[in-house]
């Protein structure tokens, strides 16, 4: 069950991450879509998610978060 959980808040992760660089885009563009900047994201964003879990993990984020969230 914990890896479950487990999953569910590494894809949250994942999503905020995703967010928070996308708004962060828009702001910087005063919230005007240009597509080859998103696309530019889009291409970076592997590197980016990789870059965030690793150091997550070895700061030992995932090993507190469990007193603080509960699913149930």
């Amino acid at each position: 069950m914990k890896s479950y959980k487990s999953f569910i808040v590494l894809c949250l992760d994942i999503f905020v991450i995703f967010v928070g660089f996308t708004m962060a885009l828009f702001l910087k563009d005063e919230f005007v879509f240009y597509p080859e900047d998103f696309l530019s994201l889009l291409k970076k964003f592997p590197f980016i998610i990789f870059t965030y879990l690793i150091l997550f993990y070895f700061l030992g984020m995932y090993k507190s978060v469990w007193k603080y969230v509960s699913f149930e």
